[in-house]
């Protein structure tokens, strides 16, 4: 395709009712970002009910809360004022959302059912497990009595450094929603110097050099 619009709703879902943060991706056809100036969400009548607009890696996000049964679009006009629609993903009637907010010192969630959700969540027992690479911290927690909404706070200290997945399950150990977080705290960066060494096969080889000691750091090529 000549572009790819991609919708991320915050957690894998839109639920019905309740606020909602919904990512906004725009690249083009080699996997570059595409900017666009301009950009709409449109209710089944055309009707713009949002706009936004990205930023120079063609990310944008807005929030809204949307009505069941409605059925939802994006268009966006890039710079070259070249317009590309997308639908919506499928609203859930029921389940649950999270909303994230990555503040300095701490990780604030807030996690949302709507009304025809309450038979989900009343004296239900859920847990969080947050997770990096097969370490994991978990705890349970309950939704307040005649609550539909629940909210958590995570002090930084207490979470791994680098990128935390934050998986929330409910009694049975099923995995409702997810959220990525990077956490900044306790990271020291090293800078690598990386030279071409030999191709091997279907593989390429690349020395890595630097003046520190980096054998227990981490690495991530992209």
């Amino acid at each position: 395709k000549e572009y790819d619009l991609q919708i991320l709703p915050e957690g894998g879902h839109i639920l019905a009712e309740v606020p909602n943060s919904i990512g906004v991706k725009l690249i083009d056809a080699s996997g570059a970002s595409a900017i666009f100036n301009n950009g709409k969400l449109l209710d089944s009548k055309g009707n713009s009910i949002i706009t936004f607009k990205s930023n120079q890696f063609g990310l944008s996000k807005f929030n809204f809360t949307p009505q069941p049964q409605e059925k939802y679009s994006l268009e966006v006009t890039t710079i070259q004022d070249k317009v590309i629609k997308q639908s919506l993903p499928e609203i859930d009637l029921r389940g649950l959302n999270i909303l994230g907010n990555n503040l300095p010192d701490q990780i604030f969630i807030k996690l949302n059912a709507n009304a025809n959700s309450e038979y989900l969540i009343r004296d239900k027992t859920f847990y969080a497990a947050i997770h990096q690479n097969g370490r994991i911290k978990d705890f349970t927690f309950q939704f307040p009595k005649d609550q539909l909404e629940v909210n958590l706070n995570f002090s930084k200290d207490s979470l791994f450094s680098g990128i935390n997945t934050i998986t929330i399950f409910d009694e049975n150990f099923n995995p409702l929603v997810e959220r990525l977080f990077f956490n900044r705290k306790n990271i020291k960066r090293t800078r690598v110097k990386a030279s071409f060494n030999s191709i091997i096969s279907d593989s390429i080889k690349i020395d890595l050099k630097s003046i520190k000691n980096i054998t227990n750091n981490s690495l991530s090529i992209s």
